[in-house]
């Protein structure tokens, strides 16, 4: 009798310690499983394309383009940044989860070349509150479209015209019609309109 009170001790001694080192191994597998990634870009980001002289929210969602372990994609952060030789003639924001272009700081400036941005997204920590984490998208081309501007009249001296005398060319108007020249790629134009009618 008293063997067999002796092995139901072991036994219990024994199946506590199991107990314990199992308990112990959730916590340190739930340690493991619930560490913060960075998020992550899902679909790359597409030319972006604004217009001459012109502010411009781009119709695209962000949300589409990231996810994240943890944090749900509507309360990722979202930023944007540019670079390349013509990067300062522009600006870039984000409007909620758009990509906001703003082509007005230098008139009739527009760009096919030399623009690059990309996205910075970050998430807002984990449960655990680590750190958030922060990841970028790709590099995706930045244009800036020409707007065709209507021609500008300057100042038009005044004209003599004598009586009965032939009739004959004062003055070719085209001297005080001033317009952009748009030079497209490829070697192709768009000139500004410049046709006017008597």
């Amino acid at each position: 009798m008293r063997f067999d009170v002796v092995r139901i001790i072991v036994l219990i001694l024994v199946f506590s310690t199991m107990v314990a080192v199992f308990s112990s191994a959730l916590v340190h597998a739930d340690d493991v499983f619930s560490s913060n990634e960075p998020p992550w870009m899902i679909h790359p980001l597409p030319i972006i394309i604004g217009r001459e002289d012109c502010n411009i929210t781009i119709p695209i969602n962000l949300t589409d383009h990231f996810d994240d372990d943890i944090t749900n994609v509507t309360d990722l952060r979202f930023g944007i940044e540019l670079r390349g030789e013509n990067s300062t003639m522009i600006r870039a924001g984000i409007i909620g989860f758009g990509i906001f272009i703003d082509s007005t700081m230098t008139k009739n400036f527009y760009s096919f070349k030399s623009i690059e941005g990309r996205i910075a997204v970050t998430d807002t920590g984990d449960r655990n509150n680590s750190d958030p984490m922060a990841n970028y998208s790709n590099w995706f081309a930045v244009y800036i479209e020409p707007v065709n501007d209507k021609p500008v009249w300057n100042e038009i001296p005044p004209i003599a015209v004598y009586e009965d005398t032939p009739s004959k060319d004062i003055m070719d108007l085209s001297d005080f019609i001033t317009g952009q020249l748009i030079v497209l790629d490829g070697g192709n134009s768009l000139p500004e309109d410049r046709t006017w009618k008597p």
